[in-house]
């Protein structure tokens, strides 16, 4: 086994798209939210009459922003891994297939499910991952392990409902979660994070997406409470990031805040949880199924670096912005990441 400082050096050979900050300032990116968008979001506003704190009742706060999903699988996977999403709604997928992961998940209302079969068939097409495995489900995640085996993924990723903050489709089985009052609501989610937990793999990552919120002029700390949750059924806590949220979701919101005198949330959390104690080659295999600098950069960069003043790039989207200006350039097709790199291939 190498020594700690053995790895140090050797990771600075090995790219990363964004800088690990425990704070992830808002980014839009236009290339995968394009890519990803079903114009189901886009309905469902004008459902709520362009207001997204009214369309929120339809389900349009509960979508990932696509560059943090694309940072946490980034992050906490490998290509040819199996990601899970117990609560997979509408898009979740999308961004797993892009980056050559293959994904599971669970969405128990039919329209979402029928959305997010449908895009991911042109996705697809547009972007052939051989290899590449996508498993949607029309089921509660109540019955998870009716499907999966135990240690048969290695991370799960989900967005579950913040308890009844949105209201949902009926459930084609099951439990619709947002229905239920606070405390069965946790009863369930509890036995479904101990479900996933118990197909994902020894040392591999848990990753929850969780806001605190108000409710009828309670604060309700859900962070503390799934945290909670995730420690008492044998999870380690990790880590945990700040995500900002857009201004368009907190602009509306000002004046109620000044009003009762409480500051506006802007803000969600990633609650990173990990299970088991199999964790130097764990790390060691995500770190190094990336590129190499060089693979990026050529011989303009050979370790690892942050400054945009010298030509840091998204190599991860720009592949996508590039993919027929570089589709004859580049002919060779890693089917191992599901992406199209080569040395120099992005040279700035």
């Amino acid at each position: 086994m190498s020594s700690y400082n053995d790895r140090m050096r050797k990771q600075r050979e090995y790219e990363l798209s964004f800088e690990p900050k425990s704070i992830w300032n808002y980014v839009y990116n236009d290339t995968l939210e394009n890519l990803c968008d079903t114009g189901y979001k886009k309905e469902q506003l004008q459902k709520g009459g362009d207001d997204w704190v009214k369309a929120g009742a339809a389900g349009y706060l509960s979508s990932w922003n696509k560059e943090y999903l694309k940072r946490i699988v980034e992050f906490w996977t490998a290509p040819g891994d199996t990601i899970l999403d117990p609560f997979a709604g509408h898009s979740s997928s999308f961004v797993p297939y892009l980056l050559g992961r293959n994904f599971i998940g669970f969405e128990i209302t039919k329209e979402r499910y029928e959305i997010q079969k449908n895009h991911i068939e042109k996705l697809r097409k547009l972007y052939p991952n051989d290899g590449v495995q996508v498993k949607l489900i029309n089921d509660t995640s109540e019955n998870l392990l009716d499907y999966l085996s135990p240690n048969s993924v290695d991370c799960v990723i989900t967005d579950p409902p913040f308890w009844n903050l949105e209201k949902y489709g009926s459930a084609v089985q099951g439990t619709q979660l947002s229905d239920l009052d606070f405390d069965a609501f946790h009863n369930k989610l509890k036995q479904i994070f101990s479900d996933a937990s118990k197909v994902l793999k020894d040392g591999k990552f848990f990753v929850v997406k969780v806001a605190n919120f108000r409710r009828n002029k309670k604060f309700i700390a859900l962070k503390d409470k799934w945290s909670q949750i995730l420690t008492d059924i044998g999870l380690e806590q990790h880590d945990e990031v700040i995500l900002e949220l857009p201004p368009s979701k907190r602009h509306p919101l000002y004046i109620q805040a000044i009003t009762n005198l409480n500051m506006l949330k802007i803000h969600e959390y990633l609650l990173i949880f990990r299970k088991g104690d199999e964790k130097i080659d764990v790390n060691d295999h995500i770190n190094y199924s990336r590129p190499k600098v060089t693979d990026i950069y050529g011989k303009q960069h050979t370790t690892l670096f942050w400054s945009s003043e010298k030509g840091k790039i998204d190599w991860i989207t720009l592949q996508f912005k590039n993919k027929d200006k570089n589709k004859d350039k580049n002919k060779d097709k890693n089917s191992n990441t599901g992406m199209r790199y080569r040395k120099g291939l992005f040279n700035v």
